[in-house]
């Protein structure tokens, strides 16, 4: 392979919703593609249903990886990610901080479910993060407020792209209040599942 190590070459026909921006349209890391796996094995063992197959680029009857979402990469890593509206389903991977120069995630209104996972929290050129509209839950931790985002909102009526949201989750208090941070931003949340 042409690759360097750590990276995999693909030579298949890349689908329209992938943009490479820079660097070898050829290798991606293959890190970077183990989280867009994960995503799509836990939606398959989840709700196996659930995941819209009218982004099968090649119709071969499974969503590939470089087919999960609108991707945009740049030297064969993966920096803006959009898979909202795709039917995504159970946990947000434990690797997703492999994604370690992604800057823009979008996972809104799908179908998560799940605590976020710690790794999320050291995702340190996340800037942009869109989680509303999913059955995510727990308590969020108080690293979230060490991530660069600095760009929270709660208005559901006018969403933004260039605005963070966690509205219409299930996210719990932790001593009465969110994180300081995002408190004010939280939006609707069902806590029938909290503790009292």
């Amino acid at each position: 392979s042409p690759c360097n190590d750590g990276y995999i070459q693909i030579c298949d026909a890349l689908p329209e919703s992938v943009t490479i921006l820079e660097g070898d349209s050829l290798c991606f890391k293959s890190d970077n593609l183990d989280v867009l796996k994960a995503f799509i094995d836990s939606s398959l063992s989840n709700l196996s249903d659930s995941l819209n197959m009218f982004f099968d680029d090649d119709s071969n009857g499974t969503i590939e990886s470089l087919e999960l979402g609108e991707q945009y990469w740049s030297n064969g890593q993966l920096i803006y990610f959009d898979a909202s509206y795709r039917g995504l389903s159970g946990e947000i991977p434990q690797n997703i901080n492999s994604l370690d120069t992604l800057f823009f995630l979008s996972l809104s209104n799908n179908h998560l479910s799940g605590i976020l996972p710690e790794s999320i929290y050291n995702m340190t050129n996340l800037s942009i993060l869109h989680l509303n509209g999913n059955n995510l839950s727990g308590e969020i931790s108080l690293s979230i407020c060490e991530i660069t985002i600095l760009n929270w909102e709660s208005d559901e009526t006018q969403f933004l792209p260039s605005k963070s949201y966690l509205f219409d989750n299930k996210f719990c208090k932790s001593e009465e209040r969110y994180p300081v941070c995002i408190d004010q931003y939280m939006g609707e949340q069902n806590t029938t599942e909290c503790n009292p």
